[in-house]
């Protein structure tokens, strides 16, 4: 099965549930069926275009087993995909480099070919999909925007969060008077940063998107999972970005076959360039940055 959707529409998510769903099941039941690894496709980003096939492709799903200190997992994957055993979770094509994405699809292609028995669900933005896996899946599916009623569930679990001041009646109504923004706020993604921005006593939701984005980008670099971000200085980080964002859009056609990604390596130069404007060392301080 094939799985497509827009950014932050929960596709990495999904696949984390059922992994999670899996174990909880088997913590109650002996049964033998298949087994999920979920294999980041980004992961595959660091392998040469000349090396990327089903041996490789078979190497990383071991290596995903690995990580989570699973005995014996060479010989747990080999024999389980002759045996048909496994579930196979290729999250975020996507995010696979645009020079090498057409030998991943052709590497994963060849195993699902090759292992016709196992089950396996891969995920991808709608925009880079392109029905690449139509000899290989029975399905695609698109995962839909959030419907009024999914809405008012799903801000349920930011009840507690609201100030007295405030409810989810409130924001819903405020979202109705918002139509630019209520379309966006129907992706899981986007909603979340609504509610979270609607917590603060102060906050007032913008009527236009660019206010919009602009909020939810201070929230992204100041606040959002602050516990991971290890380099502080968000202006430096917003710097950065939007430097990136402008290559990009203007380079797409000459260093990309989309403008929807960049080579990692166009990455690091791109910021080696602007970091001497922020009073930083190009040589000890790209790296951090991107933490």
């Amino acid at each position: 099965m094939a799985i497509k959707g827009q950014p932050g529409a929960g596709k990495t998510l999904l696949l984390k549930y059922l992994v999670l769903s899996w174990a909880r099941e088997k913590l109650n039941s002996s049964s033998n069926e298949y087994v999920p690894i979920l294999l980041e496709l980004y992961r595959l980003n660091e392998i040469e275009i000349s090396g990327l096939n089903i041996e490789v492709l078979k190497q990383k799903l071991v290596e995903a087993l690995d990580r989570d200190d699973f005995p014996k997992a060479n010989s747990f994957v080999e024999q389980s995909l002759e045996k048909g055993k496994l579930f196979l979770l290729f999250d975020g094509l996507d995010e696979v480099k645009s020079l090498i994405r057409t030998q991943v699809v052709q590497a994963i292609n060849d195993l699902l070919d090759k292992y016709d028995k196992c089950r396996a669900i891969i995920t991808c933005r709608a925009a880079v999909y392109h029905n690449d896996f139509a000899e290989s899946v029975d399905k695609t599916l698109d995962i839909k925007e959030f419907s009024d009623r999914q809405m008012r569930l799903f801000l349920e679990a930011w009840k507690s969060e609201m100030p007295p001041e405030k409810s989810i009646d409130q924001l819903i109504q405020t979202l109705r008077d918002r139509p630019l923004i209520m379309e966006l706020a129907r992706n899981p993604l986007m909603l979340t940063i609504v509610a979270h921005l609607y917590t603060q006593p102060a906050f007032v939701l913008p009527q236009s998107r660019s206010d919009f984005y602009q909020e939810s980008t201070h929230i992204l670099l100041n606040q959002w999972q602050n516990n991971f971000n290890q380099y502080k200085e968000s202006a430096h980080k917003r710097r950065v970005l939007q430097h990136l964002a402008l290559f990009a859009q203007d380079n797409a056609s000459k260093q990309q076959k989309d403008d929807l990604s960049l080579d990692y390596q166009i990455v690091l130069e791109q910021i080696q360039k602007v970091l001497p404007d922020l009073n930083l060392n190009p040589e000890t301080d790209t790296q951090p940055i991107l933490r």
